[in-house]
């Protein structure tokens, strides 16, 4: 066995970059969180290809002297604590000391700084090694240049990801720093080319309108107890399908938090349809002793001393911005619209019946429709297994009434089965319909480039779309079951889900994830009088599997007669 020995300096302060710098939005990120500590207004971001040629932050915050500035490339060297007892109540970003000398030791690193002091200060080093200091004329504050990261680490810099994915990662850092902080100006350049700067909203609401999602309609969260939760959330009944945006701040730091993630999906369980993917901006300000910042070597997680005590505050704080019924009483009306199963009844059963123990059995299909339209209130049945149809209730379900109890119909679900099989079992694509009016799309820089790559693979779907500017696209011509007022939410869904699948590729998954997605968007407003929905109705049957829609939700189910009977029984 080899003897034990010190690591050199240069060698530790390696293995720790690998820890706080694993790829160059980390870099953007501990040099960030320093500016902000340093009292800056205004903080300026470049970066080129990817940030692996060059980052450079610039701020006018308080800046350094030549003594701070060179004690700063120490380890473990940092203004923001002097005992343990500080770090159970960190209110800084930076606080570890080990950002600097970790950048450094894997990237040509040049820091100009001027504090209180007439003179600035130039301090390089390349590779952890130093290089020189000497006077710099600048105005006060500081500014970080990383040029060739990981330059003398090859093996590390292979594992980068492309230029685009990794810019991408830094855009979306910047954009929480400035969304989060309201008194500090954020300028954006890549390329020498600026592509974001901070919000100019003052509510929550309107700064993660601007930053984040710009074609969502949200509600203000607000919240006080104990502790203060602030933010935005989409409107159930609105909001872009399939498409997922959380993001959450800890005492105005971008974290990572599955208790919070779990404490949003945990409340919105009940009411937000199971296609409709949830889109929430948290703000939590909470008593620095109560949390932990330092589980992880880049800060990015968190862990609170009481975890229930936050998660309860997290869904009374969205509960109250939806006006949402407690708890208990939301069960309660779940029980009520999804009884037991009912006990075995003497008619047949088809063999791809409900399997979930909720739902009552349904009959099997006969030779004419089952379902039943008819001008009276209440018609005669048909035949012993027929549906009557009653009525429309909340412009999206229909009642029908049998023998063994009442069935709530779910028309936009059906339609969305039957679209979906009958676009499964098209061989030559779907009829297309040209627009009196071209639909204007507007993406953002990463959606553009994702647009200009599917366009062919829209074009085989019957999608006309165009370029018409910078980052400006129009469509002409769409499928004749696509309504137009959804085209835009449509193309955004197709290029959200492109992350997942390449639909330039025709796989099954790929053409079936895409079919899913046309479903969602499928007309059903027509479906207005009883003659149409018992149609409907019968077409669906004709679906394999009719029972389950494209993703799983079940499009009708029967409230058994003996459940209500109990709930009225003075009928």
């Amino acid at each position: 066995m080899a003897k034990i020995n010190i690591l050199p300096e240069v060698v530790s302060n390696q293995i720790a970059a690998g820890e706080v710098v694993e790829r160059p939005v980390a870099v953007v990120k501990e040099l960030i969180e320093n500016s902000i500590d340093a009292g800056a207004n205004h903080i300026i971001v470049r970066f080129s290809h990817g940030g692996k040629q060059l980052i450079s932050v610039e701020d006018d915050g308080c800046g350094m002297g030549e003594k701070d500035a060179l004690m700063s490339f120490k380890r473990h060297a940092t203004s923001k604590i002097s005992s343990l007892e500080d770090i159970n109540t960190i209110k800084t970003f930076g606080f570890r000391g080990e950002a600097l000398p970790s950048i450094a030791s894997v990237s040509k690193l040049t820091m100009r700084t001027r504090g209180d002091s007439e003179d600035g200060h130039e301090i390089c080093y390349n590779g952890g090694k130093f290089v020189h200091s000497k006077a710099f004329g600048m105005p006060r504050g500081t500014s970080v240049q990383v040029e060739q990261l990981f330059h003398n680490v090859p093996a590390r810099r292979k594992f980068l990801k492309t230029d685009q994915t990794e810019a991408d990662h830094i855009v979306e850092l910047v954009k929480n720093f400035a969304f989060a902080e309201k008194c500090v100006k954020f300028e954006l350049f890549s390329e020498e080319r600026k592509i974001f700067q901070s919000p100019t909203g003052d509510s929550w609401v309107e700064r993660v309108g601007q930053v984040f999602c710009p074609n969502e309609r949200l509600l203000p969260i607000s919240y006080e107890h104990n502790c203060s939760i602030n933010g935005a959330i989409c409107d159930p009944d609105s909001g872009t399908p399939c498409r997922r945006f959380l993001s959450f701040f800890v005492n105005r730091r971008p974290v990572e938090s599955k208790l919070l993630r779990f404490a949003v999906s945990d409340a919105l369980s009940s009411i937000l349809p199971r296609h409709r993917e949830i889109i929430a901006c948290l703000l939590v300000t909470i008593d620095p002793g109560l949390v932990d910042v330092n589980v992880h070597p880049t800060k990015k997680e968190v862990r609170f001393r009481n975890e229930q005590f936050v998660k309860e505050c997290v869904q009374n704080a969205i509960v109250a911005a939806l006006h949402m019924p407690p708890q208990a009483q939301r069960e309660d009306f779940t029980k009520i619209l999804m009884p037991q199963c009912v006990t075995a009844t003497n008619e047949p059963s088809v063999q791809n019946s409900l399997n979930c123990g909720h739902y009552a059995r349904f009959p099997a299909m006969a030779q004419k429709p089952i379902f039943h339209s008819s001008g009276e209130i209440f018609p005669k049945p048909r035949d012993e297994l027929g549906w009557r149809f009653i009525g429309k209730i909340f412009d999206n379900c229909a009642l029908f009434e049998r023998a063994t109890g009442m069935v709530v119909f779910n028309i936009r679900l059906a339609v969305r089965k039957i679209l979906f099989e009958q676009l499964k079992q098209s061989k030559q694509g779907s009829e297309q319909q040209g627009l009196l009016i071209p639909i204007d799309v507007l993406a953002s820089d990463s959606e553009s480039e994702i647009i200009d790559t599917l366009t062919n693979f829209f074009e085989k779907k019957s999608v006309d779309i165009y370029q018409f500017g910078k980052n400006h696209y129009r469509v002409s011509s769409v499928p004749a079951w696509l309504s137009p007022n959804r085209v835009e939410n449509f193309i955004r869904d197709v290029v959200q889900s492109s992350s997942e699948y390449d639909f330039n590729e025709k796989t099954t998954s790929t053409e079936e994830n895409f079919f899913k997605i046309a479903s969602r968007h499928a007309k059903y407003e027509h479906y207005t009088t009883g003659d149409s929905i018992a149609a409907l109705a019968n077409e669906l049957l004709k679906c394999e599997n009719f029972s389950r829609g494209p993703d799983g939700e079940t499009p009708f189910f029967e409230m058994a007669k003996c459940d209500f009977l109990k709930r009225f029984p003075f009928l």
